[in-house]
């Protein structure tokens, strides 16, 4: 039963937004209707099961190992941007040295704990914020033109990462571990 658990749960790493980021995108969120199952982050290593007989403990102390040796580091919003004929709406974010060599690291800590990320997000080519997906043809273009523009947070500084797990009957992810960078 443990080993069945395991095999279906997922974990992924992200970046939260501040309190007051998270609020803003959970009100657009809220407004038109779209429910996430996960509170708005940037992605930086996206959902992957653990590799057997690998085990949660262990990731969790090679990514504790990882993040007290990185340095905090500026998280810098670029703009809103939409994806698929603006079926998804979100906010890009500066794939900056202290991002990329953030990510890289929890890489190489999860590296044979966590099988390798795989899909179209998997090396991270446009770090972004999901503020809203499978928005219906007929309302795209109300939506664009309302959030175009909009600035959720400019910038903050990236102080922790936090780890989720997602078992195959939950509902929403949970956050299992939020690790300070640089402490």
């Amino acid at each position: 039963k443990i080993a069945s658990r395991r095999i279906m749960t997922r974990y992924y790493i992200h970046i939260p937004l501040p309190q007051e980021s998270r609020d803003a995108v959970t009100a657009i969120r809220k407004k038109y209707g779209y429910e996430s199952k996960s509170d708005p982050h940037i992605t930086l290593i996206a959902p992957s099961k653990i590799i057997v007989p690998r085990s949660e403990d262990e990731l969790i102390v090679a990514l504790v190992s990882a993040a007290k040796k990185l340095s905090q580091f500026p998280v810098v919003e670029k703009d809103m941007y939409y994806f698929d004929d603006k079926e998804i709406v979100c906010v890009r974010i500066e794939a900056n040295a202290g991002l990329v060599l953030c990510r890289r690291a929890l890489l190489a800590a999860s590296s044979g704990i966590l099988e390798p990320p795989s899909g179209p997000f998997a090396d991270m080519p446009n770090p972004h914020v999901t503020i809203l997906e499978n928005i219906p043809a007929k309302d795209r273009d109300s939506v664009w033109s309302e959030l175009r523009g909009r600035v959720i947070f400019s910038q903050f500084t990236c102080d922790k990462i936090s780890l989720l797990r997602k078992g195959e009957s939950d509902n929403c992810w949970q956050t299992i571990a939020d690790l300070p960078i640089g402490s």
